[in-house]
């Protein structure tokens, strides 16, 4: 009897180091965040959840995976992973599935994160979505938290919205909207990453009833420790800068960028009065009338440029169809685009024929003319194929991670790096005369570490 009683212990617990080996044990937690796909942005995405609960103590964290337990603990702790106070449980398992989803506890969870799968064509990796969401909408989970979907195409966020209430993003189309507009102001990417990243100042909003009936003009010089940018109505419209003259209403949460959450509040009185200090007759400074903004104003699309323009993109990757479309927007009607990649060019042609019947309702690109250039990917980073471009002729110039997704990141960020060293070393040689033009890449890297 004793030595069945051993037998049964024996294989119950090596069931049990089993379960917990390939990530299978049902996950008892409640108010987590969970995250459904495993892809090269998890990392990313991790670190900067844990700084944002840092201040609270730290969070819990729920990846659920379709690669095993160990294949995605070697990826994220191949490196030091800044979890900050925080848990990280992982578990393996598929997000369509009711049973795995009911074994990361998604029903309790306080967000769930679907993550598109990198490695696959927008379409198919937005078709695989559509079915999570789906099993996610059935079973009516989570209960009492929010869900943000990763969109992959552009064209398919009104239909995830259309199929549940969740908050969709097309990572993509922004990363395109700040390379873009990188090009056109230095540092721009910097300024961007500072403010939304969860280290220093971030973006919160939070309703105070006492600020009920005041104008946005009033409000902005209550708060000496954050910046006042705008406001969500009761019907969650968000509106920045939307004027002086807009009252607050029951139900509006102002926006503001602050240093923490508990790091800023309303004083009772205006801490500065610019009416007083721009009329005061020791400064001599008059003040200059207010233009009001209607709140209802639309978000402005690029300015034009008046003038054609020259632009180089090297490398070749998903990305490069968002980024095309707003240089579109962007650029001064004629201007041309260089693509320098180890892509073939016929493959090349017709995805951009795909991408110019998505763009502006198929009117295609009104002011790009696009010429390719060919290399191998051996040679993708020689100094010779690339002084062979003669990028000091260009006005813009785009460093893409050549390759597809779901290639290794470092060996794609190599590639980037050493391009780029390429560059600096051939621009440096230039002569004076062929220096006139600012060389003042736009670099996509895929590692964060890299930068």
């Amino acid at each position: 009897i004793l030595s069945l009683l051993f037998g049964i212990v024996t294989e119950v617990f090596a069931a049990k180091m089993k379960e917990s080996k390939h990530g299978l044990q049902k996950v008892v937690e409640g108010g987590h965040v969970v995250l459904l796909g495993f892809t090269d942005c998890t990392r990313c995405l991790i670190e900067e959840l844990a700084t944002a609960r840092e201040s609270a103590g730290g969070g819990t964290f729920v990846i659920l995976a379709r690669e095993m337990k160990e294949e995605v603990e070697k990826v994220l702790f191949s490196k030091a992973l800044a979890l900050k106070n925080s848990r990280l449980i992982i578990r393996s398992g598929y997000a369509c599935r009711i049973r795995d989803l009911d074994n990361v506890a998604v029903q309790s969870a306080s967000e769930v994160v679907l993550l598109s799968d990198s490695k696959l064509a927008e379409e198919e990796a937005d078709a695989q979505l559509i079915r999570v969401i789906l099993a996610l909408k059935g079973k009516g989970w989570p209960s009492k938290g929010r869900v943000v979907v990763q969109c992959a195409n552009p064209v398919n966020k009104h239909l995830f919205k259309g199929l549940y209430d969740a908050e969709v993003v097309v990572v993509g189309k922004i990363v395109a909207k700040l390379m873009a507009q990188s090009s056109q102001q230095s540092g721009f990417a910097n300024v961007f990453s500072m403010m939304l990243g969860f280290d220093g100042d971030e973006f919160y909003s939070k309703e105070w009833p006492e600020l009920v009936g005041l104008t946005f003009h009033e409000v902005v010089f209550r708060f000496p420790d954050a910046v006042c940018l705008g406001i969500f109505t009761a019907e969650q419209k968000c509106i920045l800068n939307p004027g002086w003259g807009y009252k607050m209403q029951d139900g509006d949460s102002l926006i503001v960028l602050a240093e923490d959450d508990d790091a800023y509040e309303p004083s009772d009185k205006p801490f500065w009065e610019p009416e007083k200090a721009f009329d005061s007759p020791r400064t001599g400074h008059r003040r200059m009338p207010i233009m009001e903004k209607q709140a209802e104003g639309s978000q402005s699309a690029f300015l034009r440029e008046p003038k054609p323009s020259k632009v180089l993109i090297i490398g070749w990757n998903p990305s490069l169809g968002p980024l095309l479309s707003n240089l579109d927007d962007m650029l001064g009607l004629e201007s041309e685009v260089v693509i320098y990649s180890a892509s073939d060019i016929e493959d090349r042609k017709a995805t951009i024929s795909q991408l110019q019947v998505q763009h502006l309702d198929g009117q295609g690109y009104s002011a790009l003319k696009i010429e390719h250039k060919y290399v191998e990917i051996e040679r993708f980073s020689s100094k010779v194929e690339l002084m062979r471009l003669k990028h000091e002729e260009f006005d813009k110039v785009f460093i893409l991670a050549e390759g597809q997704h779901d290639a290794e990141v470092d060996n794609r960020d190599e590639k980037t790096l050493a391009v780029l060293t390429q560059l600096q070393v051939i621009h440096r040689r230039l002569p004076d005369e062929a220096k006139a033009r600012r060389f003042d890449p736009v670099v996509e890297m895929c590692e964060d570490s890299t930068k």
